[in-house]
């Protein structure tokens, strides 16, 4: 498991590859956040912490990326 600001060159999701299916509207902006497991994708941040995004699969991880 990895955090990483979205717009970090070594997180390819929205700029090489498509971001997977999710409810919400991931983006690579400024101030935003992304969790990869296993190198997916598995919550992206909104910058301000507005809004958390899941995407498919996260909830086979969940106690992976949520710490007490």
């Amino acid at each position: 498991m990895v955090a990483l600001a979205a717009t970090d060159l070594a997180q390819p999701y929205g700029s090489v590859l498509s971001w997977p299916a999710s409810g919400g509207r991931p983006s690579r902006t400024a101030g935003a956040h992304v969790v990869l497991i296993d190198g997916r994708p598995a919550v992206e941040l909104e910058r301000g912490g507005r809004s958390l995004v899941t995407f498919e699969g996260t909830a086979d991880t969940v106690d992976a990326w949520i710490s007490p």
